[in-house]
């Protein structure tokens, strides 16, 4: 793959909701938008269960942009989010 940095993220939570959304010309723009937001709440919840490497669920708990349910998803990180996210050392190490 060379010297590039790939990612990948798991749409399916999504895709099938933006299937039927997506082809209706007069809703597309509103939609597009809909699905970008999507898409970064996707990836930045991914992230968040980074650092430390932890059950998921116990990620999931923490409510927030860490809250299980796509659609329930909001654009926050709770406080002991950002307090796990600034106690971890180092994001590659998983200390």
């Amino acid at each position: 793959m060379g010297h590039f940095c790939h990612s990948a993220i798991y749409l399916e939570t999504i895709r099938d909701i933006y299937a039927t959304r997506l082809v209706d010309p007069n809703r597309r723009t509103f939609y597009q938008q809909e699905f970008r937001n999507d898409v970064d709440a996707t990836v930045i919840h991914e992230i968040g269960h980074g650092p430390p490497k932890i059950d998921g669920i116990e990620h999931h708990d923490e409510g927030g942009m860490m809250r299980e349910g796509g659609g329930e998803i909001d654009f926050t990180f709770r406080p002991h989010t950002i307090k796990r996210f600034r106690s971890t050392k180092s994001w590659s190490t998983q200390q």
